[in-house]
């Protein structure tokens, strides 16, 4: 039992209040969280297995400060910002709060300098969104972390997802200062950046890395409502959310399916008592809403992981949306007949992508409007523009995402596809 006071409702919704409160950091600024999937491929540039941590770290010796983060393994890169690993070893680049040509320029240097060391080990780095190619329980849980081994516990509680999500899954996640109407854009698009940019290579869903998502756990994911503010919604999500795992000294324990954090406020744990500050202030961590306010940023979950080119386009459409005050309200004015059914939305973006009729027509309009916003606001060059306009051309005009795409491809196009920094012609 925790020696800690504990908490009630109003000490929660202080606590989520807190988490999302904005911050100002002087100028407009983004962040990046970058996801590649390692390979390692064979003469012919097939898929031939996955590298563990171990061998990870040896390759990737010299692009950082060997540091560690909540117990895992990770590469301080000083002012380019972070390199850490998820449990399947995916390669994850956190970079710094940047003006977003910039975020492009550092996720790009970093980025060739992992392909660069993996490519000498005969690997490649690849942005997909998922791996069609690995069994996860063959990848194996790679983290020595207590908060992943209590996660997959927890979530092969509710299914055979997680060592799917947590082992064969990679995204893009970009992140925007915290405003009002900043939030109430990002939970509108949130389908729409489903379906616009797709990479996990599958003929019969628009997202196979969404619909793992869908079904791993509705407690803790979903398509927040703009109509609640940033703070209520994440209140409301995570009372209702089932305990993930407990924090006690000697490890983490996982939850039990069913048991929400209501429930431990409401009622004493037999073993674990009354939960304290620092457990609800853990507990709002382990929440994957496809829009996520944390620590003054909204962090933007629902994008594939893309190569460079894509990526490019990505920032430019979320960037040029929600910071172009114009175009954030042409957005708002497109989507407001969807306002209560953006959840169906987002599963109809999980399972048909662009060729729903809806979402497809949707996503035409709203990524206009995003790039005219884009091209007023001054923070991007030619190059970043030119690369949204093709994207938009290639993808949404055309009612095809990328993994749908792929799907037809062989093992080697997939991956020169997935690997390129620069462009390869879809």
């Amino acid at each position: 039992m925790s020696e800690a006071p504990t908490i009630d409702y109003d000490d929660a919704a202080r606590i989520a209040f807190d988490a999302t409160s904005p911050a100002n950091r002087g100028g407009l600024r983004i962040g990046l969280e970058v996801e590649y999937l390692p390979v390692v491929v064979d003469d012919d540039g097939c898929p031939a297995g996955r590298p563990n941590l171990p061998t990870l770290l040896h390759v990737l010796d010299g692009l950082g400060t060997p540091t560690t983060v909540a117990g895992n393994p990770a590469l301080d890169l000083g002012r380019l910002g972070v390199v850490t690993f998820e449990p399947g070893g995916q390669i994850e680049h956190a970079g710094p709060p940047l003006p977003p040509g910039r975020a492009l320029e550092v996720a790009a240097v970093v980025e060739s300098a992992v392909a660069e060391r993996l490519a000498a080990a005969g690997m490649a780095s690849l942005s997909l969104g998922w791996d069609p190619w690995h069994d996860p329980e063959t990848v194996g849980q790679q983290l020595p972390g207590d908060r992943y081994r209590a996660m997959d516990r927890y979530f092969r509680r509710r299914g055979d997802l997680g060592p799917q999500m947590m082992r064969n899954t990679c995204a893009l996640q970009v992140n925007v200062d915290t405003t009002l109407d900043r939030w109430k854009t990002a939970c509108v698009i949130a389908p729409l950046l489903t379906a616009t940019f797709a990479t996990a290579p599958d003929a019969h869903a628009g997202s196979r890395r969404a619909s793992i998502w869908q079904r791993l756990d509705p407690t803790r994911t979903g398509v927040p409502s703009p109509d609640r503010g940033p703070a209520d919604a994440l209140f409301d999500l995570a009372l209702m959310a089932d305990v993930l795992l407990v924090r006690r000294p000697g490890g983490s324990i996982p939850g039990v399916p069913g048991w929400t954090f209501a429930d431990w406020i409401d009622r004493d744990h037999p073993v674990y008592g009354r939960p304290d500050e620092a457990d609800f202030a853990y507990h709002l961590t382990t929440l994957f809403p496809e829009v996520r306010p944390r620590r003054g940023w909204l962090e933007l979950r629902g994008i594939d992981a893309l190569p460079a080119r894509s990526r490019e386009a990505a920032v430019v459409l979320v960037t040029g949306g929600l910071y172009d005050g114009r175009a954030a309200d042409e957005i708002r004015e497109i989507m407001s007949p969807h306002l209560h059914d953006l959840s169906d939305l987002w599963r109809n973006a999980a399972r048909a992508g662009l060729t729903h009729p809806t979402v497809g027509s949707l996503a035409d309009a709203v990524w206009a409007a995003a790039l005219d916003g884009a091209r007023r606001s001054g923070l991007f060059d030619e190059a970043h523009l030119a690369s949204a306009e093709e994207y938009l051309d290639r993808w949404v005009a055309t009612r095809q995402a990328p993994g749908r795409w792929l799907a037809e491809r062989t093992p080697e196009e997939v991956v020169a596809w997935a690997a390129s920094t620069a462009t390869v012609t879809a």
